[in-house]
């Protein structure tokens, strides 16, 4: 099955880590892709043993050489949080590090050479925000393809009060306002507040779009929103694993 990578993220389980790929398939439905993957990075091979002094860590010898055309050796670590404590130590060591700095899902895909478009193998199951959860799947690169996103285009009004009395929502040619305080021809009426920020999660998670945009809607719309949710005590949980959304 092809599919379209949107975001990429990890989680580390237990000491182990997990790279999630998550997008959009060919026929429609969402997935996600969860992958264990080791973070590495490289460093001359000349500077192995006084490494190997300064911390324990997996190594392989490769055949890939620095623009110098010096030799390289792979170091292998558990998590991603430990790359970049590894490399400070080999810095101050004066111990060059190669492509330390690249972030582990992004690396994840590059080792597979997957740029957005993707082939997925595997047994999957259905959960409750994600139509198809494969776990270990098979993954490679493939052509691009004419993938249909779901996208969202949303705004809010905020009145002189701090109140939200209303938020439109645009996806699929169609459009949508949730409203309070005053009934209007081709909106939804909400009782309060609170009613409209529980109608607006729900919206959000039956349309289950793979893009939400809209003017300064990350710095000031999901930012209030946020502070709105926290307030009436809904939980902010707007993607597909029913954790609490970030805002970055």
């Amino acid at each position: 099955m092809k599919g379209f990578v949107v975001y990429p993220t990890y989680k580390t389980i237990n000491d182990r880590s997990f790279v999630l790929l998550y997008g959009r398939l060919e026929n429609g439905e969402s997935f996600v892709t969860i992958n264990s993957f080791k973070p590495f990075f490289y460093i001359k091979e000349n500077d192995l043993e006084n490494a190997k002094k300064i911390s324990s860590f997996e190594f392989k010898r490769c055949s890939l050489t620095n623009f110098q055309k010096e030799k390289v050796v792979k170091i292998i670590l558990d998590i991603p949080t430990d790359v970049p404590n590894l490399r400070k130590q080999f810095s101050e060591e004066n111990i060059e590090t190669y492509e330390a700095d690249i972030r582990f899902p992004y690396r994840f895909m590059m080792e597979k050479g997957i740029k957005g478009c993707l082939e997925i193998e595997g047994d999957y199951k259905e959960e409750e925000y994600v139509n198809r959860v494969y776990r270990e799947p098979e993954l490679k690169s493939c052509n691009n393809y004419d993938i249909k996103l779901r996208i969202l285009s949303m705004d809010i009004e905020v009145g002189n009060n701090g109140q939200i009395y209303c938020i439109s929502l645009v996806y699929d040619d169609k459009k949508l306002s949730l409203v309070y305080n005053k009934k209007i021809k081709n909106s939804i009426f909400c009782e309060n507040e609170e009613d409209l920020i529980e109608k607006f999660k729900d919206y959000i998670l039956e349309i289950d779009p793979d893009i939400i945009t809209g003017w300064n809607v990350i710095d000031f719309d999901f930012d209030f929103l946020k502070g709105k949710f926290i307030e009436h005590k809904i939980d902010f949980k707007l993607g597909r694993d029913n954790s609490k959304s970030k805002i970055k």
